[in-house]
C-alpha cells in the first residue's frame, strides 16, 4: 500500500480542479463522494462566495457574473459595494443548463 501526504492547500488545489470538470454533480455530492473515499477532512462549503469564487465556478467573466445577476439567474447579497452569491443557486444554475450528450 502506498501513502501519499499531501498539504491542505495542495488537496484544495486538486479539489478545485476537480470540481471544475465535474459540472454534472452539484458540489454538495461531490463532496459527499470524497468523505466516503476516506478524505473526512475535505474543506466546508460557505453558503455564500464572492464574486472572484462565483466566476471560478462558473468560468465566467465579470460581466457575465452581473448579467446573471442582473436576470435573476443567480441570487446574490449585497451590502455597500460588496456583493456575494449563493452557491446553492450557483449549482442550481449549472444543474438546470447541464446537457446530457448522450
Amino acid at each position: 500500500m502506498e501513502v501519499i501526504v499531501l498539504t491542505k492547500e495542495e488537496l484544495e488545489k486538486i479539489l478545485e480542479r476537480v470540481s471544475l470538470k465535474v459540472r454534472k454533480e452539484t458540489q454538495e455530492d461531490f463532496f459527499v463522494h470524497i468523505k466516503e473515499l476516506g478524505l473526512s477532512d475535505a474543506p466546508k462549503q460557505e453558503e455564500w462566495i464572492d464574486a472572484k469564487d462565483a466566476m471560478r465556478l462558473l468560468n465566467v467573466k465579470k460581466s457575465k457574473l452581473q448579467s446573471l445577476r442582473d436576470n435573476g439567474e443567480i441570487l446574490f447579497s449585497q451590502h455597500g459595494r460588496t456583493i456575494h452569491y449563493s452557491r446553492k443557486s450557483i449549482n442550481d444554475f449549472l444543474n438546470r443548463h447541464t446537457k446530457n450528450t448522450f
